[in-house]
Formats: C-alpha cells, structure tokens, sequence
C-alpha cells in the first residue's frame, strides 16, 4: 500500500475494500474467518537441546570450546577442563536467564490488552478482543494511543 499517510481517506477505503461508515458486522465476521485475528505471533517454544546448542554455535563459544580441546590434546588437561567447565557454566547459565525472560515477555504480553474503538454498521465501539478490529480501514478504527491522520 506504500505511504499510506500520503493518500485520501476515500483511496484508502477503495484499496481497503470498505468504506468511511466502517465495516457491518457481517463483513468484519467475514474478514475475521478469512485473514485471522489481528494478533501477533505466538511465542515459538525452544526446546532445552536446541537452546543450547545455539549458544554452542556462537563463535565466542565455538573459540572457547576449541581451545579447551586443544588445551586436553596438547597436555594441558587441567586448563582445558577449566575452559571447557567456563565455557558449560556460562552456557546453563544463558539458557536460564533466557528461559525467565521469554517466560516474563509471554505474561507482559498477556497483560497488556489493546483497546480500540471500531466502527461498526457505522457506530463507534469499543473493544479489547485481539480480532474484532480486524481488516478494518484507518477511517474506521481510533485507538487509545494511535489517532489516524485520514
């Protein structure tokens, strides 16, 4: 749609498919069945193994790893056991911290509720549902935070 902003409110309603009165309600049902609520994604879940291993992969860890074989291979196993046991201490202690924030992100997320006032068979409502407002045209839709310049 490129810069939006720039266009007339009747351009955007003829691209969006909808008019300034808003959308009824059985076409806002209909666009809600077709693209899905307008929501972001879900959290993809990581598991333990692939966590790790990401962190593994790094190139600092990669480096670190390295030089604690060859720390073992050329002799050294005392330095290359404490290199490699650094290395472990650090990659658990990665993956915890990372598991409490994306655990903290996912109840932030939940708690934060958008509220938006939709126009509906051309009457202003509100609502904190994550699809209702869902394909509806900048015409139509004021939210708490957000005036549209149309």
């Amino acid at each position: 749609m490129g810069a939006f902003w720039t266009r007339t409110p009747e351009a955007l309603c003829s691209a969006l498919g909808c008019g300034t009165e808003g959308l009824n309600a059985a076409e806002a049902a209909r666009r809600l069945s077709k693209y899905g609520p307008n929501s972001d994604a879900p959290t993809r879940k990581a598991g333990l193994f692939r966590a790790v291993l990401r962190r593994l992969l790094e190139p600092l860890s990669l480096i670190l790893l390295a030089a604690g074989i060859v720390s073992v291979a050329t002799g050294d196993t005392i330095g290359g056991s404490i290199i490699v046991a650094i290395l472990a201490v650090s990659l658990g202690l990665d993956t915890f911290q990372e598991g409490h924030a994306v655990k903290a992100a996912d109840i932030l997320r939940r708690s934060v509720a958008l509220k938006a006032e939709v126009k509906r068979d051309g009457a202003f409502g509100t609502s904190r549902s994550k699809g209702w407002f869902q394909a509806t045209s900048c015409a139509s839709v004021r939210a708490t935070s957000f005036r549209p310049m149309c």
